[in-house]
């Protein structure tokens, strides 16, 4: 996607954030779907613009990307994390980068990060059943989508792969220049 589209690119000066409010809202770091992604947050109208973090028809992606030093972010470990942040808030609407403005989010956010650990456990079966590579796991779950949506496809295998081996749920061993995962 990088070459793809290099004639896209932005050229600018990336300046970081210090002050922590912008118009009245607080400005939260929420790394996950992007790792560099920020909500928006005003504490007395109790609203919160969250970007792509939560999306009431679907769950966000959390891409994987590198950071500033080349290193792949733990993009779903962040996401999560995120999720967890926003729903200690006390937000009744909160503005989605996609969709309808969702009312009272506090289930929404609770079901997502649920998602997450029963998502996890579908891929703990997975590799369960002898299916040990990133690229095998993708085309099983995902079959004919496995080439169409390669990089969304391998972002949440990779990022899940990640947060299990985080967990201590999986580890990795390297075989001719593939990893292979394997249960605890």
């Amino acid at each position: 996607p990088i070459i793809l589209g290099e004639d896209k690119k932005i050229h600018c000066e990336i300046q970081e954030i210090t002050n922590k409010q912008i118009f009245g809202f607080e400005i939260l770091e929420i790394p996950g779907h992007a790792p560099d992604q920020v909500a928006f947050y005003d504490k007395e109208c109790k609203w919160l613009f969250a970007g792509d973090l939560l999306i009431e028809n679907i769950p966000s992606n959390a891409f994987i990307e590198p950071d500033y030093d080349g290193i792949r972010t733990k993009s779903l470990v962040h996401q999560k994390q995120s999720l967890e942040k926003c729903s200690s808030l006390n937000v009744e609407l909160v503005f989605s980068g996609h969709g309808m403005i969702i009312e009272n989010p506090v289930d929404l956010l609770k079901e997502r990060i649920k998602e997450i650990d029963e998502k996890a456990n579908k891929y703990i079966s997975i590799i369960k059943s002898g299916i040990s590579t990133a690229s095998g796991i993708a085309q099983l779950r995902y079959k004919e989508k496995y080439e169409k949506q390669f990089f969304n496809i391998m972002s949440e295998i990779i990022g899940y792969l990640d947060y299990l081996e985080l967990q201590g749920e999986i580890n990795k061993e390297m075989e001719k220049g593939i990893w292979h995962y394997y249960c605890n």
